[in-house]
């Protein structure tokens, strides 16, 4: 129930301890609360460390990063890592390339992230996300003069080409006809971004650290299990806003630890159609009795590698 309640719901600790106390008659105090989360840590570290090597070992991943609170007013960040039927969170201290190295270990797939240059740790194949890039080309737009009109090109551009992606995912538009109009689209792009670059504006900066990372770009027009946007990340990560926005974050790094796995099971459970709560129930009782606890990833027939 703590766990459900603190990590589940996002309930604030004494608003779960008075649940506790008052509504199940359980004799708990703050410390009795931590404690039970510390026995849900050490739970919970093997489906958490098999979760991850899980996904690194997938063809497609989906990455991204929030702010977070630790202790003493640290600033810090929770990163998500995801796939079709799993996802993994990690609080770390740092937002650069070596905390994207520990989140990604020896994962070899396609990543999908934003432009963030923590990423540029990666030296795979990466595809990146048209929603950010729709935003950025937005905000070209806005400016006067010919980058002006060379961003509301772009955008436009931005719209039409995840418009017929979209189309391709409800079937209303073939694969190799999406490629087809896909080939002058994509040269246009390139050539405003190439012109762009080119103006002196402040904003032309932005222009030409798109265009330097164009073999980011396209991956989701050659192939049809990529997605163009990062969307799938961001939907995990927003329980750890939620969280952060209700809480005052981690004091210690016990409680980073059972923020990551209660993040990571929550999540999981999620993507797969399987109750948290009942997974929580077996996980404790297995740890009780002192036999292995069940896995996050062995119920799921989602969880084969993607094509």
């Amino acid at each position: 129930m703590v766990g459900v309640l603190t990590g589940v719901l996002n309930t604030s600790k004494r608003k779960a301890l008075a649940m506790i106390n008052e509504v199940f008659s359980v004799p708990m105090s703050l410390g009795g609360l931590s404690n039970c989360e510390a026995q849900l840590v050490d739970a919970l570290e093997h489906p958490y460390n098999e979760t991850i090597e899980h996904i690194r070992g997938q063809n497609i991943a989906h990455a991204d990063e929030t702010g977070w609170r630790r202790g003493n007013r640290q600033r810090g960040w929770l990163w998500a890592l995801c796939c079709t039927g799993a996802a993994v969170f990690m609080v770390h201290a740092k937002r650069g390339q070596q905390a994207a190295r520990q989140l990604l270990g020896m994962f070899s797939g396609i990543l999908v992230s934003d432009r963030w240059g923590g990423y540029n740790i990666f030296s795979g194949i990466r595809q990146i996300c048209w929603a950010h890039l729709k935003r950025d080309f937005k905000a070209i737009s806005e400016t006067k003069g010919g980058l002006g009109e060379i961003g509301k090109e772009l955008y436009g551009l931005a719209k039409k080409i995840l418009k017929m992606r979209k189309r391709v995912r409800d079937g209303t538009l073939q694969w190799r006809t999406f490629q087809r109009r896909m080939v002058p689209l994509m040269r246009r792009v390139e050539e405003l971004l190439e012109e762009g670059a080119s103006i002196k504006c402040k904003l032309s900066g932005r222009c030409r650290r798109i265009i330097n990372q164009r073999e980011h770009l396209w991956r989701f027009v050659y192939n049809p299990s990529v997605e163009p946007t990062n969307n799938v990340a961001e939907r995990i990560v927003r329980q750890g806003v939620l969280w952060r926005k209700s809480s005052f974050g981690t004091q210690s790094e016990r409680g980073a630890r059972y923020v990551e796995r209660i993040l990571t099971a929550c999540a999981t459970c999620r993507l797969q159609g399987r109750s948290i709560i009942e997974y929580l129930r077996n996980v404790c009782s297995c740890h009780l009795e002192g036999v292995p606890v069940p896995s996050l990833i062995e119920t799921s027939g989602d969880l084969a590698k993607s094509a």
